[in-house]
């Protein structure tokens, strides 16, 4: 299936300026995305609210006229370091859980409530304010999507950087997934566009993190997309 990615370029449209003399400091003040909250967004830090926000996109129907849905993905406009406590833990049986535990386990790997190569994967990461909520988590592989080289975690190192360098950063991460009846995303698709304090441009990342892992045993690649 064909998946269009939308257009994600920070707008340079700024608001109409409704003050003009009354408040220089902020009439000097750089736009940015945390002037373009949309009303449906939370707080970027569960602890104080932060400054920044997260919009969790809404979940889709994957079965045709089911009621069953799965996540699409989420935007955020962030700002302030990162931090395990800003988000919550991902947890609770979401969209593709069981559908996951089979392929890795057809896949040759060990699934068990010991051990298990799988992991839910948060959007927006929770050290960056993500919610475990199932809008915003998928079935991922712990190794090789979640962390390890080229994994979302890595993309979010990046991210973090840029908010350590007190940067806004607007973030962005797509589900993919292979057909209207997936249940797994296939991959993810990573898109960062920081602003620095004065206005100029900071971080220009992007990234397209496939949802797989290669098992040793067996000498084989498994996709966990279905």
């Amino acid at each position: 299936m064909l998946t269009l990615v939308p257009n994600m370029t920070p707008s340079t449209e700024t608001a109409p300026d409704q003050g003009a003399g009354n408040n220089p400091q902020e009439e000097d003040k750089p736009r940015s995305c945390l002037d373009r909250r949309p009303v449906t967004a939370e707080d970027d830090d569960r602890r104080n609210g932060g400054v920044g926000w997260i919009n969790y996109w809404a979940k889709e129907k994957y079965e045709s006229g089911g009621r069953r849905t799965r996540p699409t993905g989420a935007q955020a406009c962030l700002s302030g370091s990162p931090d395990g406590d800003r988000g919550t833990e991902a947890g609770g049986n979401i969209t593709g859980w069981a559908d996951a535990q089979s392929i890795a386990k057809d896949g040759g790997f060990t699934v068990n409530s010991q051990e298990t190569p799988l992991a839910r994967c948060h959007f927006i990461a929770r050290e960056l304010g993500g919610r475990g909520k199932a809008a915003n988590l998928a079935p991922c592989f712990q190794v090789g999507t979640n962390t390890g080289p080229g994994s979302m975690r890595s993309f979010e190192i990046s991210v973090g950087a840029a908010l350590n360098n007190q940067e806004i950063v607007e973030y962005t991460v797509i589900a993919l997934y292979n057909s209207p009846s997936s249940t797994i995303p296939k991959a993810f698709f990573m898109v960062a566009f920081g602003q620095k304090v004065d206005g100029r441009p900071g971080v220009r990342d992007f990234a397209w993190v496939r949802n797989e892992k290669f098992n040793l045993d067996t000498g084989s690649m498994v996709q966990l997309g279905n």
